[in-house]
């Protein structure tokens, strides 16, 4: 089977799950068997670990740009840090990758606001940026309002965070994008620490699989729905899976969502460069119309789950994330990839695709996932 999530498994596998865009399903089926790749000679990382970045504490240095990153930011808009944190979270216009790359770029806080200024007023022209603006707390989720943009608040990454929060190095960054380009797929260890880990396994009642990030024989829906007051009762699009749509209760808007902050740099960054389909992010680095997060989901697969078919979350420029509660290892089922093929419907093609899939020598199954880890890959990718 070319996927085989739980197929084999005594256990259940639990996972958040997270996309960047409007939500679209389109089936398709390329390989009939599963290739996996080979270990590298030596003792060498593999090609998963080779595109395995790693979040990491900030240090001093790191806080210092920030602050300074804030305060360009509020020296460009006119906006004290309150109402700005607010729009930047409610209307999703990027403006903190804009002031980050500013921070980096201008030796004062008066040159960095200087260069903001395009992007600032790009953002007011659109209305992605108003002392008005506020983020709309959205109801909690139902059917009818899948994939579909309900409000939920963006997470900030630029407000003051504690030095030990994870972040991600700008070389870590710039190799993560690189390999999203690319292969279409990259992992990211350490975004959601252990405690925080710990903290939604015992809410949820994920209890039991022999350790603190074992699998358990069983979740209940009824305790996931009891700890997601006014979620609905979840989606089964298949025997042995399921999917709790959570945007817009308590527990998604906030203890989940914040937990992106980390990998909100890299969003940014993947949308300003592939969503050029937008008039506005046509020029620099801008992002474009708002972003919004089309999916908060808590995935759980069962034993017995049967094996998904290859497949595309999205026919357009998107990131899927996932992020495993509990340890993902070949008798739980991993996720398998077609690294390279979100070229097949995008610019580069069969022949950019080719090249990704000889890299990876074939299909991909990114185990062991460590809980807090996040699986990122491009919504057009085949999986």
């Amino acid at each position: 089977q070319p996927s085989t999530m739980g197929r084999l498994a005594s256990r259940s596998q639990v996972a958040l799950r997270a996309a960047g865009v409007a939500f679209g399903c389109s089936g398709a089926a390329l390989l009939g068997a599963k290739v996996l790749a080979p270990p590298e000679p030596g003792g060498r990382p593999g090609w998963l670990g080779q595109r395995t970045h790693h979040a990491q504490p900030g240090g001093e240095q790191v806080l210092a740009s920030e602050a300074k990153a804030r305060a360009a930011l509020e020296a460009a808009t006119g906006l004290g840090w309150i109402d700005l944190e607010r729009t930047l979270r409610g209307t999703w216009n990027g403006l903190e990758m804009c002031a980050e790359e500013a921070a980096a770029a201008g030796a004062t806080v008066e040159e960095a606001a200087a260069m903001l200024e395009k992007h600032v007023q790009r953002a007011r022209a659109a209305g992605l940026l108003s002392s008005e603006s506020s983020s709309m707390r959205p109801r909690p989720e139902q059917r009818s309002t899948y994939g579909t943009d309900v409000g939920s608040p963006a997470p900030s990454y630029l407000a003051p965070r504690p030095a030990g929060a994870p972040r991600l190095a700008r070389a870590d960054l710039d190799r993560a994008m690189s390999d999203l380009r690319s292969d279409g797929v990259t992992v990211i260890s350490e975004v959601v620490p252990e405690p925080e880990v710990q903290q939604l396994r015992r809410v949820l009642r994920v209890i039991g699989g022999g350790s603190s990030v074992g699998c358990p024989r069983e979740v209940l829906s009824s305790e996931v729905l009891s700890a997601a007051a006014g979620a609905s009762a979840p989606l089964e699009p298949s025997t042995g899976r399921r999917h709790f749509l959570l945007r817009g209760t308590d527990l998604a808007e906030q203890m989940m969502v914040p937990l992106l902050a980390p990998l909100m740099p890299l969003a940014y960054r993947y949308f300003a460069q592939e969503r050029r389909d937008e008039p506005a992010a046509g020029s620099g680095s801008s992002p474009g119309s708002r972003l919004f997060l089309s999916e908060c989901q808590l995935l759980v697969s069962d034993p017995g789950a049967v094996a998904q078919i290859w497949h595309r979350d999205n026919m357009r420029p998107g990131l899927t994330i996932l992020v495993p509660l509990t340890e993902v290892d070949d008798e739980v089922g991993p996720t398998h990839l077609l690294p390279g093929t979100h070229h097949l419907v995008s610019a580069g093609g069969s022949p950019a695709a080719l090249r990704a899939l000889s890299r990876s020598a074939g299909a991909l199954a990114p185990a062991p996932l460590r809980p807090g880890s996040a699986l990122v890959y491009d919504a057009r990718l085949l999986h």
